[in-house]
C-alpha cells in the first residue's frame, strides 16, 4: 500500500525508455529511487515504454505498485515505431503534467529527456547512464553495417539534444561527465554534477540463513558444482564492451577448481558458446539467462569478474560488493572504466590485472578469491555507507523546496 502524502510531499516523475520486467542497471536505479522517494511519503510516477525484452508477455499501459504508479506509452516495431514512441512519450508526459504538475523530474534516457522538454516540463534532471558517442563508437564495437551506423548517428544527435536541453546533468563517474561535456560540444560543462548511485544492502547482503540456503541450492542443484569449487561470476549484456571473452579465456589459466558463471544475454551469446568449446572448458563455464534476482547468483559466488574495457559506472560492482564478493578487474591502463574511481578509498575490495588480457585477469581472479579478510569486511561496511540510494535521492531533490 502506498503511503499517504504528507504536508511536505512532492510529486515526482521518473523517466526512462525501459523499465521492469526489463533487466538492467538503469531500470534497477528507477525502481530503487522510486522505493526511496515513496518511503518518504512522496507521490512517485514512472513513465516508460511498453517494450518487453524479458519475455513474450504484453505490458499493461497502467500499473500500480506499492511504491509507484507506472504509465507505459506504446513503442511500435520498426523505424516508424522509433519515431512514434517519441510522439507517444511526449503526449503521455504532457497529459500527466497537465493533470497535476510534477515538482521533480528525473530522466535516465536522452529520449525521455527530450520528450519531457517537448511536453512543456521544465527543470528536467538528466542522470546520464553513458555517452553513446563513446560507448557505441563503431571502431570499438565493430558495427559498420548501414543500419547500425544510422542508428548510432541518430542516437548521438538525440543525446546531444538531451544533454543540451536538460536543466541539470548528473554523472556517476568523472569519465562519464567528461564524455558528456564532449558529446554536448562543451556547452553544459559547468552544470554537470558528480553523484554516486546506491545499492540496497537489504537485498544484496552477506550471510544469513536465507543467503546460505540459496548458495547451497544454486551451487548443488542448479550448477551441480563440487563443494570445493571457487565460483567466479560475471553479469551483464553479452556485447563487445563487456569483454566476457576475456573472462572465458581466463579460465584456461586457472586451476580446475575454478568455475565461471556468465549471467546475461546479447548478440555475442553464440560466439561465447563457440569460444568455450574452442578453449576446451565446456565443463567449467555455465551460461544463464538474465534475471531480475541477481542476488541469488551473487549469493552462490566467491568472486565477481569485471572484464569490461568500457564501463561508465557499473551497478553490478556495487551489488557484488554489497553481497560480499571481492572484485577482479583491470586497472585503468588500456581500459575506460570507473572501477579505480569507485574503489579508490576501498582498495581491499578489489584486485587488478595490469593489462586487459586473459592471463592478467586470471591472476586477478585468483587473488580476489583469497581477499576475504578482516580489512575487506571493514571496508565493505564503509563502502555501503558511501553508496546509498538515500544519498542519491537527497542530491537529486535539492532543487525542490520540499523537505525530502
Amino acid at each position: 500500500m502506498k503511503p499517504n502524502r504528507s504536508v511536505h510531499s512532492i510529486r515526482i516523475l521518473l523517466l526512462n525508455t525501459l523499465y521492469a520486467p526489463n533487466v538492467g542497471g538503469v531500470e534497477n536505479s528507477l525502481s530503487e529511487l522510486a522505493r526511496e522517494f515513496s518511503s518518504r511519503g512522496h507521490d512517485v510516477v514512472i513513465v516508460c515504454s511498453d517494450r518487453n525484452y524479458a519475455d513474450d508477455s504484453s505490458l499493461a499501459p497502467l500499473q500500480v505498485t506499492d511504491f509507484a504508479t507506472i504509465y507505459r506509452y506504446a513503442y511500435p516495431a520498426g523505424l516508424l515505431g522509433y519515431l512514434a514512441q517519441y510522439r507517444n512519450c511526449v503526449s503521455l508526459i504532457r497529459a500527466l503534467h497537465h493533470e497535476a504538475p510534477f515538482d521533480l523530474v528525473i530522466s535516465r534516457s536522452h529520449i525521455t529527456t527530450l520528450a519531457a522538454r517537448a511536453a512543456g516540463v521544465t527543470g528536467v534532471h538528466y542522470v546520464v547512464p553513458s555517452v553513446t558517442l563513446v560507448r557505441d563508437w563503431p571502431v570499438a564495437t565493430g558495427d559498420f553495417d548501414v543500419r547500425s551506423l544510422a542508428k548510432y548517428a541518430a542516437d548521438v544527435i538525440l543525446q546531444f539534444g538531451g544533454l543540451r536541453s536538460a536543466s541539470t546533468l548528473y554523472a556517476f563517474s568523472a569519465s562519464t561527465a567528461r564524455d558528456a561535456r564532449w558529446a554536448a560540444l562543451f556547452g553544459r560543462g559547468a552544470s554537470i554534477r558528480a553523484v554516486s548511485p546506491g545499492v540496497s544492502s537489504d537485498r544484496f547482503t552477506v550471510g544469513g540463513v536465507d543467503r546460505d540456503a540459496k548458495r547451497e541450492d544454486i551451487r548443488a542443484r542448479h550448477l551441480v558444482l563440487p563443494e570445493a569449487t571457487t565460483l567466479a561470476i560475471a553479469v551483464g549484456r553479452f556485447s563487445q564492451q563487456k569483454r566476457f571473452d576475456l573472462a572465458i579465456r581466463a579460465m584456461a589459466y586457472l586451476p580446475p577448481s575454478f568455475h565461471l558463471l556468465l549471467v546475461g544475454e546479447g548478440p555475442l551469446r553464440s560466439e561465447y558458446r563457440a569460444l568455450i568449446k574452442e578453449v576446451g572448458i565446456e565443463g567449467r563455464v555455465t551460461v544463464c539467462p538474465p534475471t531480475s534476482s541477481p542476488e541469488t547468483y551473487y549469493a552462490a559466488a566467491d568472486v565477481f569478474v569485471m572484464s569490461s574495457t568500457y564501463e561508465p559506472f557499473g551497478q553490478t560492482l556495487l551489488e557484488a560488493t554489497a553481497s560480499g564478493l571481492p572484485v577482479a578487474a583491470f586497472s585503468s591502463h588500456g581500459v575506460k572504466t570507473a572501477v579505480s574511481a569507485i574503489y579508490r578509498e576501498f582498495p581491499a575490495l578489489v584486485r587488478y590485472g595490469s593489462r586487459p588480457v586473459a592471463d592478467d585477469l586470471a591472476a586477478a581472479i585468483a587473488q580476489a578469491a583469497t581477499a576475504r579478510t578482516a580489512s575487506f569486511d571493514q571496508e565493505r561496511l564503509a563502502f555501503l555507507e558511501h553508496y546509498s540510494w538515500g544519498q542519491l535521492a537527497d542530491e537529486l531533490s535539492r532543487s525542490t523546496n520540499a523537505d525530502t
